[in-house]
């Protein structure tokens, strides 16, 4: 395209008369935003497990290190790479489940550059363990929230995720916990909405998880 062709399509649009803002219609919220947060968190779990996502209850009697290396044990984790969310330092973990002798975990801090981060994650690690921002009632999807303290590739590369899920961060709608992170004073870089592990089938229509991400997504609610 020449410069004076695109001259004369940018003169044009700026020439264009302005149109009114559509108002966006209202539209009803979900029954699940209107349930205690008990029922709110048994529909999320329901949900989640309909897409063969695992889920644990914390005991609060019990050392959340050790709840998370039993958790790691029953399948089959050894090798863990963590994030320093926000969400996951006020867990305590993985701080707690430091120095358990069938774990080894690394946190994304430690790496000396992005480079021989992406290796760990990619060839190291079993499982990536990162904080849950929300988890949605309505559909039994994980809300994550990326910053420079919260890497994608937790989420994506390993084989299993470890998302460590705060109670009273489960909301009923997805506009809910848009709202809350729309408000937040630092925006996140990327937010993804997952529900359950990776699936394809577009292989001779054969279901096929791990795919595309993780084969196996726990979350644990504390």
């Amino acid at each position: 395209m020449s410069v004076s062709v695109r001259d004369q399509i940018l003169v044009r649009l700026r020439q264009a008369p302005a149109r009114a803002v559509a108002e966006r219609p209202p539209v009803a919220l979900p029954k699940e935003t209107g349930l205690a947060r008990d029922d709110r968190i048994e529909a999320f779990c329901a949900r989640f497990a309909e897409q063969t996502g695992i889920v644990y209850h914390r005991d609060p009697a019990r050392d959340i290190g050790e709840t998370l290396a039993e958790i790691c044990r029953e399948h089959g984790i050894i090798r863990v790479i963590s994030g320093f969310d926000s969400v996951l330092a006020a867990s305590g973990l993985p701080d707690a489940a430091m120095g358990i002798p069938e774990l080894e975990i690394r946190t994304q801090a430690g790496f000396a550059d992005r480079e021989e981060f992406a290796e760990a994650v990619f060839a190291w690690a079993d499982a990536g363990l990162t904080g849950a921002d929300y988890g949605v009632a309505e559909s039994g999807s994980l809300v994550l929230a990326f910053d420079r303290n919260h890497a994608r590739l937790l989420s994506l590369a390993p084989g299993a995720h470890i998302a460590v899920l705060p109670r009273d961060r489960v909301v009923g709608a997805y506009e809910q916990a848009m709202a809350e992170l729309g408000g937040a004073r630092e925006k996140p870089s990327q937010i993804a909405f997952v529900t359950g592990p990776s699936m394809t089938a577009d292989i001779q229509g054969m279901p096929f998880k791990g795919m595309h991400g993780p084969g196996k997504i726990i979350v644990f609610l504390v």
